[in-house]
């Protein structure tokens, strides 16, 4: 997660996150609303005969991933661990040969202001191993909806700052964070996305 992201989490404002469903369904002239790859048939006609208009979507996936073992991001009771970006301490000490007086196995971009110095080699969070990480957080609830139906309280759930005003709300400001991410005009397309709700349910490691 962003640095913004990850301060959210460690103050209690983000308790939510978004990610969009691949591949997207489509309406299928011959199968209905598919939530496969174009191309290939859906995986039982059952599916299709129970699933010919938008409106039972959810219903789909749930019925889909359940007889798979669950969604790509679990289910409630499901544990995840945030990657961050960070630096390895001990490693950076072994391979100068100095020491850097701290005690923690790991630091995190997060956790400074700009500027930092420039010697500091993070790395990205992508590349951070387990034994790094200091946020684990419990799924409480995973659902299927369109981006553009998130609710004011949920953009805040999301660790979004807003004001109480129609037009610069916390869903605006998010719209504005999913085109940062996604690119211009990501957030008009309106996907099916998951919703993942969650609790922190762990200290840091490192604390």
């Amino acid at each position: 997660m962003a640095g913004e992201m990850v301060r959210a989490i460690l103050e209690g404002r983000k308790t939510q996150t978004r990610r969009i469903i691949k591949p997207q369904p489509y309406e299928d002239a011959k199968w209905g609303t598919v939530w496969e790859p174009r191309g290939k048939k859906p995986h039982s006609p059952s599916y299709s005969s129970r699933n010919v208009s938008w409106s039972p979507i959810t219903e789909a996936f749930w019925d889909y991933y359940r007889n798979r073992g669950g969604t790509p991001y679990g289910v409630a009771g499901d544990r995840l661990w945030v990657r961050e970006t960070w630096f390895d301490v001990r490693r950076w000490e072994r391979e100068t040969g100095l020491r850097s007086g701290v005690k923690e196995n790991a630091q995190y971009r997060a956790d400074f202001d700009l500027p930092v110095e420039s010697r500091v080699k993070w790395k990205p969070s992508i590349h951070m191993p387990r034994w790094a990480s200091r946020i684990t957080l419990e799924i409480t609830k995973v659902r299927v909806e369109r981006l553009q139906d998130i609710s004011e309280s949920d953009a805040r759930a999301e660790g979004v700052h807003g004001q109480d005003l129609p037009m610069n709300g916390a869903r605006f400001n998010y719209s504005l964070l999913w085109d940062s991410l996604y690119g211009k005009g990501a957030w008009e397309q309106n996907p099916w996305i998951w919703a993942v709700a969650f609790q922190p349910i762990a200290a840091p490691l490192n604390s």
